[in-house]
């Protein structure tokens, strides 16, 4: 199975990190147990996982914004690192065409459901795979609030956090 990544999942596992230097969390309604279960399935994914990238690279912008390029010292900017790295490993990860004319390659039932417009690529990137593919999430309340409707697209989502 394909698994693409949101972007918090990244956050809340480099928080982890950032607490144990004493900073404050970018992600503080998520506690250590969710910081743990992002961590775990990033470092599978680099290990042992297939993920699913859009053709245009806006997911690795995204995870720029968040992330070191060093790999370190976090586990997301470890998994970001692998991503730049690995993103076009065909073994590893599949790049999918997410945009038709500059608008998400997704149903029009989906896109005027209220999903906010800034998690749309997660969600192309998914529905749009070859493979079944699922979306991992940490503390995005909008996966919950709108299952009915990701229901409907047939997607897998992944809560790393209660």
């Amino acid at each position: 199975m394909t698994s693409v990544v949101d972007e918090n999942v990244l956050i809340v596992a480099n928080d982890l990190t950032r607490r144990s230097q004493g900073l404050a969390p970018l992600c503080p309604e998520a506690d250590d147990d969710c910081g743990i279960a992002c961590a775990d399935a990033l470092y599978d994914l680099i290990e042992n996982g297939r993920v699913g990238l859009d053709d245009g690279s806006e997911i690795l912008e995204k995870y720029k914004q968040h992330c070191s390029f060093s790999g370190q010292p976090g586990v997301g900017d470890a998994f970001m690192r692998a991503v730049f790295e690995r993103g076009y490993d065909d073994s590893w990860a599949e790049r999918v065409s997410v945009r038709a004319n500059g608008n998400f390659k997704l149903p029009e039932s989906f896109l005027s459901c209220g999903f906010d417009n800034d998690d749309h690529l997660w969600i192309a990137v998914a529905h749009n795979a070859s493979v079944t593919a699922s979306v991992l999430n940490a503390v995005d309340s909008d996966y919950q609030i709108h299952a009915e409707e990701l229901g409907k697209l047939d997607l897998t989502i992944v809560q790393l956090c209660a």
